[in-house]
């Protein structure tokens, strides 16, 4: 079991970061995240990569689509659309949104069904380039698991004075019977051409043993 939710939680973090937390997508805009993760992990025996796609677009002005996949080369993966809703979203207030997912996973070569339920809280806070801190909370239910899996992520975007934006991500999952684990990566958003960004991290996680992988993402809105 343990081994299990090691591969599960391997796949849950890489596109996370790009996610808008409680905000959502203005209608008729969109945004898109490519990431892929290189690490130096034997225990699992499978590749030491692993690739996700993240994409979200305002379908109205209270909904925001999306799609969040993930994918680590022969050992596990999963493909999820979501729904995005507002709670509450007042201008210079606290943010919160609810999300409803539905989509698949597998564990070695089967696909099945996989549901997610999150509730979000965001706020931006002012300073030298702006900041914003995101709290997200969700509950999973995957096929390959005797139960739910328990999710609590929060992101802190830091104020700089330089176009170089600091981030630091925590990342946590609990599955019962399996344990508590986490990730931890701060990474550097770097502004690109054309709305596009280019984020660099390094992440830190418990699964199965400790590990370190190197992080590469590129970001666009349009």
């Amino acid at each position: 079991m343990t081994r299990l939710f090691a591969a599960l939680f391997l796949c849950l973090t890489a596109a996370s970061s790009a996610g808008a937390g409680a905000w959502l997508r203005e209608q008729g805009q969109g945004f898109t995240a490519v990431s892929a993760i290189g690490r130096s992990d034997t225990s699992l025996r499978s590749p030491h990569y692993e690739t996700s796609l993240y994409a979200e677009y305002g379908l109205k002005p209270r909904l925001t689509l999306g799609l969040d996949a993930n994918e680590r080369p022969g050992s596990s993966g999963h493909a999820l659309i979501f729904v995005r809703l507002p709670i509450r979203r007042d201008p210079g207030a606290a943010r919160i949104a609810v999300e409803l997912g539905l989509g698949g996973h597998h564990l070695g070569p089967q696909w099945d069904a996989m549901y997610k339920a999150a509730l979000s809280y965001g706020r931006g806070f002012s300073g030298v380039g702006g900041g914003w801190l995101a709290i997200d909370a969700a509950v999973e239910y995957r096929s390959a698991t005797a139960g739910p899996l328990y999710k609590l992520d929060a992101t802190l975007g830091l104020p700089s004075k330089r176009r170089i934006r600091p981030m630091i991500q925590l990342e946590t999952a609990y599955l019962n019977g399996a344990g508590f684990l986490w990730a931890l990566t701060p990474s550097l958003i770097l502004p690109g051409k054309n709305g596009r960004e280019w984020v660099f991290g390094v992440e830190t996680r418990s699964a199965a043993t400790q590990t370190i992988g190197l992080k590469l993402s590129l970001w666009k809105k349009f």
